[in-house]
């Protein structure tokens, strides 16, 4: 996601910018800071159902969220998604496959860091973001699925060894017996 992050950079000036995955359940959300450092957010988990959370609210009504000011907005959001720092946000929803998958989150440490234009181009980016997460769960899948079949390989062709030694030795018996 590096060089994605790198390229919204260049489009829109931010401070804090972070994905908000869902679970398979589709109830939580995993938060991954993704500028200025790359890192899993240590946080509580993220509920769908949660009334403060600014991706839980766009999730839920499916369509951007821009908070102008945290600290003087007498706004029902909290900032556990972003940097204590943060002043105001930028949220977009992210589909995959028809469905919801999480949400891109953009953060200021400046008010009315966004405006509309910024809103805009965020949306134009965010089919691509959802891709690239889309991309990357599958590859995930697919080297979680090569190493179950190598491991399934290594077992039965040591069953097969053992299968053979079982044979010589049936073999060396009756060849004693008779």
């Amino acid at each position: 996601y590096e060089s994605l992050v790198v390229e919204i950079k260049r489009l829109i000036d931010f401070d804090f910018a972070s994905l908000a995955l869902l679970d398979e359940q589709g109830d939580t959300f995993e938060i991954r800071q993704l500028w200025p450092e790359a890192k899993t957010v240590e946080t509580d988990k993220v509920r769908l159902d949660d009334e403060s959370s600014c991706s839980a609210w766009v999730a839920r009504e499916r369509q951007q969220l821009m908070v102008t000011d945290f600290e003087e907005d007498a706004t029902a959001f909290s900032k556990k998604e972003f940097s204590q720092d943060t002043r105001s946000c930028l949220c977009v929803p992210l589909y995959a496959t028809g469905r919801i998958i999480g949400t891109l989150n953009l953060g200021s440490n400046r008010k009315e860091a966004f405006r509309r234009h910024d809103a805009a181009v965020l949306e134009q980016v965010a089919p691509h973001v959802a891709v690239a997460i889309r991309n990357a769960t599958l590859l995930e899948n697919l080297q979680a699925s090569l190493e179950d079949v190598t491991l399934a390989r290594e077992k039965l062709h040591a069953a097969n060894e053992e299968l053979k030694s079982l044979d010589e030795m049936k073999t060396n018996l009756l060849s004693n017996v008779s």
